[in-house]
């Protein structure tokens, strides 16, 4: 089938936007609602590292403590990462924090990953830290880095793309917590660096 060049340009800002979208608002969508399905096995590998460590178990208030910092730290992460955001941008160019931006991702993968293996709950605290800086990034740069990439008479509807992608983690936020966010973050990763170079340049070719 022969495209047009405003066909064919449509479709390739379209497939920024869905790369965009994993790289960038798919990641904070996924730390968000993913938290709540693996709370008791949180909780529960928090009793063990501490009753190992310390040979005792604790009690629920250090527990909920604990479990509040697992939680709410992505938050903190998300604040730094907001707050960074506007100067790497300009610093650096929007498609390079983007692409830089798998590195906290794949580090917090990596430390929730081999928690469970190094006996280490803190690596939970720390590997959300990073999450929330990596959604903080992604969700201010894919709006910005999309509006610019788009013409004018179809900035709103690759605009709304990042609410699609936050509302799309929707149907894998049921998967096991340990499972899904290495597998999705590497999955990011590999889509999203070398697609992305190829969707910008071939529609900016078509553009020119």
């Amino acid at each position: 089938a022969v495209f047009s060049s405003s066909q064919k340009m449509s479709y390739n800002l379209f497939l920024l936007a869905f790369v965009l979208g994993i790289g960038g608002t798919f990641q904070y969508g996924l730390q968000v609602s993913i938290i709540n399905s693996p709370a008791e096995y949180i909780k529960s590998f928090i009793r063990e590292c501490w009753l190992k460590r310390y040979g005792s178990s604790p009690s629920e208030e250090i527990i909920t403590l604990m479990w509040s910092f697992v939680v709410s730290i992505y938050s903190i992460g998300g604040l730094l990462g907001s707050l960074s955001a506007g100067y790497l941008s300009v610093r650096f160019g929007r498609k390079k924090v983007m692409l830089l931006n798998n590195i906290p991702a794949l580090l917090s993968a990596a430390l929730m990953g081999l928690s469970r293996l190094s006996g280490s709950f803190e690596m939970i605290i720390i590997g959300r830290l990073l999450a929330g800086v990596c959604g903080g990034l992604g969700l201010n740069i894919h709006i910005m880095y999309a509006g610019e990439c788009a013409p004018q008479k179809l900035r709103g509807v690759i605009a709304i793309t990042a609410s699609t992608a936050i509302a799309s983690v929707v149907s894998v936020s049921s998967f096991s917590w340990h499972t899904a966010c290495p597998w999705l973050s590497l999955f990011s990763w590999w889509c999203q660096r070398p697609k992305e170079r190829r969707c910008c340049r071939s529609w900016r070719s078509s553009t020119a």
